[in-house]
């Protein structure tokens, strides 16, 4: 099970409830906060930064994954790229937000940023898809992309 911390001292990750099933949690002043979900069993916290902002990915109803931010007790659905799967991996100072989603063909990392999921694309036609892992605070996203001859690093930077 992965840990993640912030600077304040926050802790997030998954516990098991009674029933069996993860749920993401965050460990705060010595208490443990079930974040909950978007109406389905399971979900999982896996970044947050020094704001407190925890994203991750929760089931929905159907339980198919979306990716999640969690902010002030408020749980929001960031969307997808298309077909019914997204997943938050990491949360920068800023709130901008990086994962994977599905697109019509294969999984595509996205930046959320202000309400808005951006397909980030891959390494080119041939790949077969691609995540973003992290983000730092001046924007820069790492992450991967598999093609033919197979899976690589990739750094990707705002331009201009």
């Amino acid at each position: 099970m992965c840990v993640l911390g912030s600077e304040r001292g926050q802790v997030v990750s998954a516990s098991m409830t009674a029933n069996n099933v993860d749920r993401a949690v965050l460990w705060e002043k010595g208490k443990m906060v079930d974040l909950g979900t978007l109406g389905g069993d399971l979900s999982l916290a896996s970044g947050i930064n020094a704001r407190g902002q925890v994203v991750g990915w929760s089931h929905i109803a159907n339980q198919t994954l979306r990716a999640v931010l969690w902010e002030k007790g408020k749980l929001t659905d960031l969307g997808t790229l298309g077909r019914d799967y997204a997943e938050a991996t990491g949360i920068n100072a800023r709130g901008q937000v990086v994962g994977e989603s599905l697109t019509a063909h294969d999984s595509h990392a996205f930046l959320w940023e202000k309400g808005v999921m951006t397909d980030l694309g891959t390494l080119g036609e041939s790949a077969y898809g691609s995540r973003a892992t992290g983000i730092n605070n001046s924007g820069q996203i790492v992450g991967s992309s598999s093609t033919p001859t197979g899976q690589y690093a990739v750094l990707w930077t705002k331009r201009g």
